[in-house]
């Protein structure tokens, strides 16, 4: 036996939950064994995934997430923000140095696509563009998790996705953030089944897995069901908000708008999803309305659920809801 061959794997997961499939694959990822490579291929039910250093806030519209129960997840990995369906195929490679290399699943996976008549080529950014009716678009997406000694490289494909609901998602509505973590690279993108409607997911995903076993010549693949939340210990983590929100890089939140006569200039403070600072001034309230508004805002979350709770929680005279209240709701509204 050659001691210096990887132990190579395919692992499919059964599994479309998205905290689920990150929490694993982030823990295959810490336990990997230095002769191992594993090659993952998933998918994810309705949800957002940003990169690990990247404002939630700035990178999705939650308006609609929230109403549309679309979950937004951070992932351990950097890179941009991406949609997941189940028009969507996600596939990661995972080794040490130096058998890890950025590019070899993507290639694969080009050469795969080109094999069933796409026109499709990969940039230089390891994106894989579809050419369709003259234009191209992008299929696919790559981040990166990377140690002195292994990497993580993984990427979505689009086959069949809801591109309106993708799109909806990753449309903001919140432009007065001053952020200091990583914005996404808008682009066009498009799906396999828009140049060939006959390519269904299912089709694909059966396609890729051998193609995969073909180059890595991998006998069998590994089915993997749901792990129990006791054997997956980053599962809470996963499932937080202090992760999927509250580790956003420090950034600060510019008011400024008129609200009845009332003309509001300020600035919030966030770190860590919680609001550290608040500066504010509001024409025509007293210093005292003021105060009660800073001390209502200082150590809340950054949450519009938070911020109404606490509100809710001091609420007293009713001459003094009428004039706090529109400035409450304003305020929310802006943070969602």
């Amino acid at each position: 036996m050659n001691n210096d061959k990887p132990q190579s794997s395919i692992l499919l997961i059964k599994s479309v939950d998205p905290y689920h499939n990150l929490a694993l694959e982030n823990s295959l990822f810490e336990n990997l064994k230095p002769n191992q490579q594993i090659i993952l291929i998933w998918q994810n039910s309705d949800c957002v995934v940003i990169g690990r250093a990247q404002n939630p806030w700035l990178e999705a519209n939650l308006n609609y997430t929230v109403a549309h129960n679309i979950p937004v997840l951070r992932r351990h990995s950097g890179g941009g923000t991406v949609f997941n369906d189940n028009g969507n195929i996600n596939f990661t490679f995972m080794a040490y140095k130096p058998i890890y290399n950025r590019n070899t699943i993507t290639q694969q996976v080009n050469q795969l696509l080109l094999s069933l008549g796409l026109d499709t080529y990969v940039n230089e950014r390891n994106d894989i563009l579809l050419k369709i009716n003259g234009k191209l678009c992008k299929i696919s997406g790559s981040a990166y998790q990377e140690t002195t000694t292994k990497g993580l490289h993984h990427a979505s494909l689009l086959v069949s996705s809801d591109l309106t609901k993708l799109r909806k998602s990753l449309q903001p509505n919140n432009h007065n953030l001053i952020i200091k973590g990583i914005t996404s690279t808008r682009t066009s993108v498009a799906n396999i089944s828009d140049a060939m409607p006959n390519l269904s997911v299912a089709y694909i995903l059966t396609k890729l897995v051998s193609h995969l076993q073909n180059y890595f010549s991998i006998a069998n693949v590994t089915k993997l069901d749901n792990i129990s939340e006791s054997k997956l210990a980053n599962l809470n983590k996963q499932t937080s908000w202090e992760w999927n929100f509250g580790a956003t890089p420090p950034f600060m939140h510019i008011l400024e708008d008129k609200i009845l006569e009332h003309e509001i200039k300020g600035q919030l403070k966030i770190n860590r999803g919680i609001i550290d600072d608040v500066d504010l001034s509001i024409s025509q309230f007293n210093i005292q309305d003021i105060d009660k508004i800073k001390n209502l805002l200082l150590q809340c979350r950054y949450q519009a659920d938070a911020i109404n709770q606490k509100y809710n929680a001091i609420l007293t005279h009713a001459e003094e809801n009428d004039k706090l209240t529109p400035f409450i709701q304003w305020l929310s509204n802006q943070i969602n």
